[in-house]
């Protein structure tokens, strides 16, 4: 069960199964909204019903595990990131989509699963895959493998407001990777990705995790502490 009123269980429960990797999952209303890079959902062994073709990010029922009435498939694109907003009532998507739902919304894009809509949310122009997300009251933070979002350079990671306006005044851009998988030589500057995002309890500071070496000119290998409200860093660990 995903509901946190209803605990874990070794039972035989109906809940669906993915055809591929299921990446996060959020809780919004009685309802999981799920993400991956899957194309189809079907019951679980033993339980009635067809598979199902569904791109993306399922809508399911959290205490019963499955398919809820509200569905809204992206197109274009996998989702990688889901995060619900802090009251719980909506939940933010992010990923390599251009459409939920048959409404044009790239790349990341926010949904009631109440009214089974996508709300008027909207950044404009990510450059690239959003690969995580971090929701405050009044922001959203996203990371990924972007290196500029509505135009100005933002670097594996940005922060937009709830309507989704670039907020200019957090940077916290992050670059340089290795030359490959197997290889120890840092390239500096080299395009990185953002893939983790933690606020602090009391929303002053940010955790970014990823794949990088360098954070606002500051050396930090994949891990560093910055400013919620301007990006400046706080803490590296080179």
């Amino acid at each position: 069960a995903l509901s946190p009123d209803l605990p874990f269980s070794a039972d035989a429960l109906p809940t669906w199964q993915t055809n591929a990797q299921v990446w996060q999952v959020a809780i919004s209303r009685g309802r999981a909204v799920v993400g991956g890079n899957f194309s189809q959902i079907r019951p679980g062994a033993g339980q009635a019903g067809a598979a199902r073709n569904m791109r993306g990010h399922p809508i399911l029922n959290a205490a019963t595990g499955e398919p809820d009435a509200c569905q809204l498939p992206v197109a274009g694109g996998n989702v990688y990131a889901v995060k619900a907003a802090p009251d719980g009532n909506t939940v933010f998507i992010g990923g390599s989509f251009t459409s939920v739902g048959g409404t044009a919304a790239a790349r990341l894009a926010e949904i009631n699963v109440a009214t089974c809509t996508v709300t008027p949310f909207r950044v404009s122009s990510i450059s690239s895959t959003v690969l995580v997300i971090e929701t405050a009251n009044d922001a959203v933070y996203f990371g990924g493998l972007f290196q500029t979002v509505s135009g100005q350079t933002r670097r594996s990671y940005a922060k937009v407001n709830r309507a989704g306006v670039l907020d200019t005044s957090f940077v916290a851009d992050a670059s340089g990777q290795t030359q490959d998988q197997y290889s120890n030589t840092v390239v500096p500057g080299r395009n990185a990705r953002g893939t983790a995002l933690q606020l602090s309890p009391d929303g002053t500071r940010l955790a970014m995790g990823g794949d990088w070496f360098d954070v606002n000119g500051s050396a930090s290998h994949s891990f560093a502490v910055v400013n919620s409200t301007t990006g400046a860093v706080l803490r590296t660990w080179p």
